[in-house]
């Protein structure tokens, strides 16, 4: 956000954001980050020109402070979509379970990490 002012007050720069999630949407106790960010967020929303928003809480958000913004439309194609028609979750007794990202607590991977010690005892 920092450099989008600067480029904005230098150069006259057009800024168009892509903003997918609040900075205080998880409760990540005193994090002086998710403030840092928030600060910069507030300090630049002069200088913002346009945004792309990832639901409909981000828009009204950015609409409130006057910045013109579109919801970016979803990338699940419906042929993918419509496979959990024709295959619910736990349709067989066998479960495959995927994970993507960081293992951390604040994703629960505590508990899905306990939850698989007592699968596997049983």
């Amino acid at each position: 956000m920092r450099v989008a002012s600067i480029l904005k007050s230098e150069f006259g720069a057009i800024n168009i954001i892509e903003f997918e999630d609040w900075h205080f949407a998880r409760s990540r106790g005193f994090n002086p980050k998710l403030l840092i960010g928030w600060l910069f967020w507030r300090l630049a929303l002069k200088d913002i020109n346009f945004d792309f928003a990832v639901n409909e809480r981000l828009a009204e958000i950015l609409e409130r402070n006057y910045i013109p913004t579109k919801m970016l439309p979803g990338l699940v194609a419906t042929g993918i979509a419509s496979l959990a028609k024709r295959f619910p979750p736990f349709f067989k007794s066998e479960i495959t379970v995927g994970y993507f990202g960081g293992l951390s607590s604040e994703k629960c991977a505590d508990i899905f990490y306990d939850w698989l010690n007592v699968l596997m005892q049983t």
